[in-house]
């Protein structure tokens, strides 16, 4: 990862990246980044998180029909100020950690990212401060009609940083159960 926070210009941001099909499978599991600064520090990019897939400075882009198992660490992370991501009819499932992650602060926030339509099945099985969906200072975010089970802790949660807040968020129509 190690970008900065997000890009000062337009022009700093990957565009048009669509990710589907792909399998994500037998991972090693790495936790860095342990509270590092998180919520204290402005540049901080959020809570330890090791991905499958790390979108850093992303806008448009798009996982769709993905599959992410048997992970020692978690599924998708996306941070430094990546806008209009949309994750969708994507499966989660025997996760070390979360299946999503959109981390920042008031100047790296995750903009206008839905997670949609998906599955996300025990999660958290290594670091059980985890959740299927974790938002840390994300905003405009819709989380809906996703199938969550087994998780070791929550099935989405949000985090205020203090430097930024998470605002205008949507969760609705998620099927949730033994979380």
């Amino acid at each position: 990862d190690g970008a900065p926070g997000a890009p000062a210009r337009s022009e700093g941001y990957v565009r048009h990246v669509t990710f589907e099909g792909l399998n994500f499978s037998d991972v090693d599991y790495a936790m860095y980044g342990f509270n590092s600064g998180w919520g204290q520090l402005p540049s901080a990019d959020g809570p330890p998180s090791d991905a499958a897939l790390r979108v850093s400075g992303g806008w448009d882009v798009r996982v769709t029909g993905c599959a992410f198992s048997r992970l020692g660490g978690g599924g998708v992370h996306a941070s430094n100020g990546t806008r209009w991501l949309d994750v969708a009819a994507s499966s989660f499932e025997a996760l070390g950690e979360s299946g999503v992650v959109l981390s920042g602060n008031a100047t790296s926030q995750v903009v206008n990212a839905p997670v949609r339509d998906s599955s996300f099945r025990s999660v958290g099985e290594l670091l059980y401060s985890s959740a299927a969906v974790l938002l840390t200072a994300a905003s405009h975010v819709r989380v809906a009609a996703n199938d969550i089970s087994h998780t070791a802790r929550w099935a989405v949660a949000f985090h205020d940083e203090p430097t930024g807040h998470a605002t205008f968020n949507v969760v609705e129509d998620n099927r949730i159960s033994d979380t």
